[in-house]
């Protein structure tokens, strides 16, 4: 009798194991899928990093310093258009950041790339209001004459 019921509670043990290993493994990812989201947010922030540098560059251009001298006007628009495309990439840069943060369940790092993309729509909105400021003033009538 001891021998039946030592088998019984063994394998009632191994059965709860079982399910218990079932239940907790589904929201696991496998070291593979693990390992390429991280390369591939490292490679992610690689290109961040990258694209603020080139930010910065067209930032610091000596046309851009002063945005209400109506010279180069046209290189100013292209600029800010340039600038307009780079912080639409990096939105989208933070945005799959932000999915592959919430997969790998750092939710910490996923709310400070979430402050990062809204900074970068703040900027795009900063940008194109500055884009419709860049409009040279309209000089009505005929040209002075000296008398």
């Amino acid at each position: 009798m001891k021998k039946v019921v030592r088998t019984v509670w063994i394998s009632v043990l191994t059965g709860l194991a079982l399910l218990v290993v079932s239940c907790t493994s589904q929201n696991r990812i496998p070291r593979k899928v693990k390992k390429e989201l991280m390369a591939e947010r490292d490679s992610i922030e690689v290109s961040i990093s990258e694209s603020k540098e080139r930010e910065a560059v067209y930032w610091g251009s000596p046309y851009m310093q002063d945005l209400n001298n109506y010279d180069n006007l046209s290189m100013k628009r292209e600029t800010c258009n340039t600038l307009i495309e780079i912080k639409k990439e990096q939105v989208a840069m933070y945005q799959r950041l932000n999915e592959i943060n919430s997969i790998l369940g750092k939710n910490e790092e996923a709310l400070e790339n979430e402050a990062f993309s809204n900074k970068a729509r703040n900027d795009i909105q900063r940008i194109e209001d500055i884009l419709d400021h860049l409009v040279p003033p309209c000089v009505y009538g005929p040209p002075p004459t000296d008398r």
